[in-house]
């Protein structure tokens, strides 16, 4: 994650949501670095902590991608890029 220039992945883990879309806005950081950062610890952490199960990555990743080419054609949204998590009880189409 080069682009980040002074934050942390760990201080970025934790960021929050509003901090993180004004890294994406500042191009400090890509939604797909983030989405990559989160699948990491994930992949890391869910062995020992069962909290997700079922990880969309390569979904996330394509999600992120195009995230991000809306971001450099103009558009705009407070959120726009910022990964999220939906817990298992929320009915997704296609899950």
């Amino acid at each position: 994650m080069a682009a980040m220039t002074g934050v942390g992945n760990e201080q970025l883990a934790f960021a929050g949501v509003a901090r993180l879309a004004e890294l994406i806005r500042a191009r400090e950081v890509t939604p797909r670095e983030l989405v990559e950062l989160y699948l990491g610890r994930i992949a890391r952490l869910n062995p020992r902590l069962n909290a997700f199960v079922s990880i969309r990555a390569d979904q996330a990743l394509a999600e992120a991608d195009a995230a991000l080419a809306r971001l450099r054609a103009g558009q705009a949204g407070a959120l726009l890029g910022v990964p999220v998590v939906v817990k298992d009880n929320v009915d997704i189409a296609g899950l």
